[in-house]
């Protein structure tokens, strides 16, 4: 038996049973970029959890919050951008990549974190590639791309 669904939000796990289904919802996540690092030609990103002031002016990191290191959940520009600034507020979306019971090793999920860079990635809104014009005539929304 072989199950597919379109929403990534559905896991299924092989138990000794047959299979079982859950879902997981995904939920993003508030967070700083605190550092980059390459594994072969990918450049992923660490992190820790934020939350906005009570005045509305900034972030602070979350004292219990979750983080991502070199070892577990990194995350990725989702565009592949390589030049996200350490302190950059992002918000992370996780992504359910295995489970490690499949492997014996206690089943337990691990997940890759993506994000969009503010502004950048494939073109963004302004820069080489992006937007570089916006125009109404009559009733039509003119957008130039490119320089």
């Amino acid at each position: 038996m072989k199950i597919v669904s379109q929403d990534p939000r559905l896991i299924v796990d092989q138990t000794s049973q047959g299979y079982s289904l859950r879902f997981q919802d995904i939920i993003p996540i508030k967070a700083t970029i605190t550092g980059k690092f390459a594994i072969g030609v990918k450049t992923f990103y660490t992190w820790a959890e934020v939350r906005p002031l009570r005045s509305g002016g900034g972030y602070e990191t979350l004292p219990q919050g979750r983080t991502g290191t070199t070892t577990t959940n990194y995350a990725a520009e989702i565009n592949g951008l390589t030049t996200v600034a350490n302190g950059t507020i992002v918000q992370l979306t996780p992504r359910l990549v295995a489970n490690t019971a499949l492997l014996g090793s206690g089943g337990n999920d691990i997940y890759l974190y993506e994000f969009m860079s503010p502004g950048g990635g494939g073109g963004g809104c302004t820069g080489n590639g992006g937007v570089s014009a916006v125009q109404c005539v009559g009733n039509v929304l003119y957008v130039t791309y490119g320089n």
